[in-house]
């Protein structure tokens, strides 16, 4: 995927967010979809996806500016095993030729957060939270779909809403009825127990406050609709 078309840091940060609340209230095992704020250093916030195919993503964001990475085992770009092209390391990454070329110095630590991958197929970065990205000096492959598998995986925090309904139901089983609850909450409304009830009815705001809490995301026991002052 061109640069270009990656929304910007705080758009993917937003997105990210919303994931990660909507995996804490239909996820089971093992969570897809990661945040944490405040990761490793204040004033760095964490997101993370394991599309359990294959597939993930980082995300890292913070005032000084920004990183996100991912890989995918089955895409062309991908340089682990016996790719059909010579790999780079770069900052302790392996990577298609010239991935990291023109990476700045001064997002280092932001890349090298800890991530369960050393293996990248994509990387861009960005001076602050609200500016274009920047990319490696590198020629996609040419005649090959979608060869970093940027497109598949970054689906997620560019398309939010019906990326997620689509992985609930073929990972969890699940079938989100309210498309609009969702869409309410990836626009960073607080989360009430109406809302919670439109999204899975019979799921328990106190039941999930405390991983709520742990990701810095407003809810309210009180229902504006129920409850009006």
């Amino acid at each position: 995927m061109s640069k270009d078309k990656i929304p910007s840091p705080e758009k993917l940060e937003s997105a990210a967010l919303c994931l990660a609340v909507l995996d804490i209230i239909f996820g089971e095992g093992e969570p897809v979809f990661y945040f944490e704020p405040g990761f490793q250093k204040e004033g760095v916030n964490a997101s993370f996806m394991d599309n359990r195919e294959g597939g993930q993503w980082s995300l890292r964001v913070s005032k000084n500016g920004s990183v996100l990475k991912g890989v995918h085992r089955d895409a062309f770009m991908y340089p682990g095993g016996e790719p059909p092209f010579k790999t780079e390391i770069n900052h302790g990454f392996k990577t298609y030729p010239g991935v990291l070329a023109g990476f700045p110095e001064s997002l280092a630590d932001l890349l090298r957060d800890p991530d369960p991958f050393v293996d990248l197929t994509f990387c861009v970065w960005s001076g602050s939270r609200t500016s274009s990205w920047e990319s490696g000096a590198f020629f996609y492959p040419e005649n090959v779909d979608d060869p970093d598998a940027s497109e598949e995986l970054l689906e997620f925090l560019i398309n939010p809403v019906d990326s997620y309904i689509e992985l609930c139901r073929d990972i969890y089983g699940i079938t989100i009825e309210d498309r609009e609850a969702v869409q309410a909450l990836a626009g960073g409304v607080i989360l009430t127990p109406s809302l919670l009830e439109r999204l899975r009815p019979g799921c328990n705001l106190l039941s999930i406050r405390h991983r709520l809490e742990q990701i810095g995301y407003p809810f309210s026991f009180k229902d504006p609709q129920k409850d009006p002052q």
